[in-house]
């Protein structure tokens, strides 16, 4: 079936008639230590997998130790901080090597918004300063982005050292999980993975004994307002070709696309408020593929993208990005070669998108676009028109000439405009 985006008007008015149980609203959900099923002090195994609390979604724990022998990660039964169980990164002397550090990873199965925990037990006296570093969708730093809210406990300072980016302790008048804490929340992010890493002694040359910090329980909203399978960016003739696609949708309102150059601010350079390609489907649970070009790009720079959806609270909320580097300069978005794209998707299930582009010329030539299978079998016609010069796409719903479904497999697009032809490969699955 192929896939149409609706105006919003009529996503909306579609979305009134549907049954309440045929659409997934987002649902609050947390991960508490304690269900873990550890008993007091054992240690975490790296790799293990629990349940959210509503079974709603899954957590992956993951560990890393630069000196196994004298670190480690495990589970504390105590009440601290309001939670009944956290877990301790723990370092048993650290043979003067301040950069030493023991780290735990929590992949979410699928990505979380509104985010929240907390570390606690940050705290230094003359012998030792503990030292914390978080970090989240892979590399990025939570102390560098202003749009996180950290609130820190009153001994609980930013870290000064070159060899980490985080926080450290700096007294040692502390009570558990209140005045050596530091709180996170991540709003309005999409987040897959977050890290925390413990570093002692820092600032000392000493070796304290058994020292720590505690990770608290998680909250966050379970259900992302879009679904995001896919995000890609793709440098073509005629600009950077942007494509995306949403296994299921909630409120969804529309998209922004945003760019930026080297360490520059993002910048928005398209909006479901100014181009109907980028409005939202509302509420729905079946994929839907969206695409745009940005042709306003110089041959050889890097670009930077980042993809937000807009929901009905107008919440904005961030996805990857992906960068690209430009092949060409387009001049004004004017077609002047006969192009065939890649098809997207490709391998795809159950229609793909086939895009063209035919310059101007001084007769009028037929557009033909046909599907052939392996043995050279003609398979269906899409089109056999006249076309105006310009972009122009195409679906194939993975069907033959009469409508009936054709098997999974490799088949070629060809795409004739006058006396030049053109083919690409598509693979159906089922």
């Amino acid at each position: 079936m192929q896939v149409v985006k609706l105006p919003i008007q009529l996503t909306l008015a579609c979305v009134m008639g549907l049954s309440i149980n045929n659409i997934a609203f987002a649902q609050a959900d947390t991960f508490k230590w304690e269900n873990t099923g550890l008993g007091d002090g054992q240690g975490l195994t790296s790799g293990s997998q629990y349940n959210s609390t509503g079974s709603n979604n899954k957590v992956t724990v993951t560990i890393t130790e630069d000196t196994p022998s004298i670190m480690g990660v495990r589970h504390e039964a105590d009440n601290e901080g309001g939670d009944t169980g956290v877990i301790e990164l723990w370092v048993n002397n650290d043979n003067n090597d301040q950069s030493e550090k023991v780290c735990v990873t929590i992949t979410f199965d699928k990505a979380v918004t509104g985010l929240k925990t907390a570390v606690s037990d940050i705290d230094a006296n003359n012998s030792y300063k503990d030292a914390i570093e978080i970090t989240y969708n892979g590399s990025n730093n939570v102390r560098d982005n202003t749009s996180i809210t950290k609130t820190l406990a009153s001994c609980v300072v930013e870290d000064d050292e070159t060899y980490m980016n985080g926080y450290e302790g700096n007294c040692a008048d502390w009570s558990p999980g209140t005045t050596a804490k530091l709180d996170v929340d991540f709003g309005t992010i999409e987040i897959t993975d977050f890290t925390l890493c413990f570093f002692t002694s820092d600032d000392s040359p000493s070796d304290p004994a058994w020292q720590y910090v505690a990770l608290h329980d998680l909250s966050w909203t379970d259900q992302t307002p879009v679904e995001l399978s896919y995000f890609g960016a793709t440098a073509t003739p005629f600009g950077v070709q942007l494509n995306w696609t949403t296994e299921s949708e909630i409120e969804n309102l529309g998209f922004v696309l945003e760019r930026r150059v080297d360490e520059a601010e993002f910048t928005e350079i398209a909006s479901y408020n100014t181009d109907d390609a980028l409005l939202g489907q509302g509420s729905v649970e079946y994929a839907t593929d969206y695409e745009y070009v940005d042709k306003y790009v110089e041959a050889g720079q890097t670009y930077e993208y980042r993809l937000a959806d807009v929901d009905y609270n107008e919440t904005v909320t961030y996805h990857a990005t992906r960068s690209v580097t430009a092949t060409t300069t387009p001049k004004s978005g004017k077609v002047e070669q006969f192009t065939v794209l890649d098809a997207y998707p490709n391998p795809f299930n159950p229609s793909t998108i086939i895009k063209y582009a035919l310059p101007p010329l001084d007769a009028n030539y037929l557009t033909t676009v046909q599907i052939y299978d392996l043995a050279g079998k003609l398979v269906k016609t899409l089109l056999n028109e006249q076309q105006q010069t310009g972009w122009h796409s195409i679906t194939w719903n993975g069907t033959d000439q009469v409508g009936r479904s054709v098997p999974a497999g490799v088949y070629l697009s060809k795409v004739s405009f006058g006396s030049e032809v053109k083919t690409i490969k598509v693979m159906l699955l089922k």
